[in-house]
């Protein structure tokens, strides 16, 4: 069973939908459209702004321990409260340290089809 991510982001969450259609031109101008998934990709973009050490750290080992993009979990976006399985985009994260012990960082989920 996957896991939970319990993290509570910035506010704002950004979300990207993107549909694959492909279209074939015939040289008489006329188009065909052709779906070539049944649902839409879905992306999120979570913030992290002047996060205490102790919550980084805690965000930076759950990112190791699906290794990346490697494993899905579960996450409720706060917008809609529908809970989805998904995934990091990426396999690098990148966190920036401020002044004292307060830190910046980010992460892209891919929503997960089965």
């Amino acid at each position: 069973m996957p896991e939970t991510f319990s993290f509570i982001p910035d506010n704002a969450i950004p979300q990207n939908i993107e549909f694959n259609t492909l279209v074939s031109e015939f040289e008489n101008g006329s188009e065909q459209r052709r779906s070539k998934r049944d649902n839409p990709k879905r992306e999120w973009t979570i913030v992290f702004t002047l996060r205490p050490k102790t919550e980084m750290e805690s965000f930076k080992s759950f990112f190791e321990a699906r290794k990346g993009k490697l494993e899905p979990f579960f996450w409720t976006n706060p917008d809609d409260n529908i809970q989805r399985l998904v995934r990091f985009k990426d396999d690098d994260l990148e966190i920036e340290k401020l002044h004292y012990d307060l830190y910046n960082y980010s992460a892209q989920f891919v929503e997960v089809t089965q």
